[in-house]
């Protein structure tokens, strides 16, 4: 069984204090409501909502002025509408590693046609004496 030790005794503005920190914290630290979604955002906005649900937007919509501008602008029929997106832009290291990747496979492909260079022309040599010592003579 566990004993508890008492809480010391604390003059009366110390405690006053330390409720309305308390208050204070818990006041705060309290579950935020989330934000309500997409649809029942646009059932809102089309007057389609009724109930609990429809409280609920309202208080989000009192809270958020932002919000509240946008599902007027879509009663208005005058939401403004996204522009298209033609893809996703490369930050500074995505551009960095294609362009390694880009000098690397460069460098690859001048090193193999520099060697098949090297040798073809010894092979184009060796086929030189091959054809001159006659195909007959030659043990392979």
């Amino acid at each position: 069984m566990t004993r508890r030790t008492p809480l010391p005794e604390m003059p009366p503005s110390d405690a006053d204090q330390a409720r309305a920190l308390w208050q204070n914290y818990r006041r705060h630290s309290a579950p935020v409501a989330e934000a309500p979604g997409v649809m029942d955002l646009a059932a809102y906005a089309d007057g389609k909502l009724r109930g609990a649900a429809r409280d609920r937007v309202e208080a989000y919509l009192a809270r958020h002025p932002q919000a509240l501008a946008d599902v007027i602008a879509a009663r208005r029929g005058t939401a403004p509408t996204a522009k298209p997106s033609l893809g996703m832009r490369l930050g500074l290291a995505d551009r960095i590693g294609w362009g390694a990747a880009l000098c690397g496979f460069c460098l690859a492909l001048w090193l193999g046609f520099a060697t098949g260079e090297q040798v073809a022309s010894a092979e184009s040599d060796a086929y030189a004496l091959y054809t001159a010592a006659g195909e007959d003579n030659v043990d392979l």
